[in-house]
């Protein structure tokens, strides 16, 4: 319903917040009609990948199954197939990420 839109709106909000901050350090690139372009395709495919490896690896584990996956699920399925380090920095990653 609306709460799903407004949750959809705000989330896709958060994701672009700060993309138009770009322009302002334009003057300080040497070029930037040339680099803008290559850092944006290359920080879009380094967060691709950064989403994209513990998706598919906790996806082909499938231990608890992705059909029951809650917050925090991707910790423990770290904790249980690599090691309680791992899920360490799982944890840590999630809340420098969502600082």
């Amino acid at each position: 319903g609306f709460g799903k839109l407004m949750a959809l709106i705000n989330v896709l909000y958060w994701n672009f917040s700060g993309i138009d901050s770009a322009s302002t350090s334009a003057g300080e690139v040497r070029n930037p009609a040339a680099d803008y372009p290559k850092a944006l395709i290359t920080c879009v495919g380094l967060i691709t990948l950064t989403y994209l490896i513990p998706l598919l690896s906790a996806t082909i584990v499938n231990k608890p199954s992705y059909d029951s996956w809650q917050d925090g699920d991707f910790a423990t399925i770290a904790d249980q197939q690599v090691g309680r380090w791992l899920a360490g920095w799982v944890a840590v990653a999630g809340v420098i990420g969502n600082a």
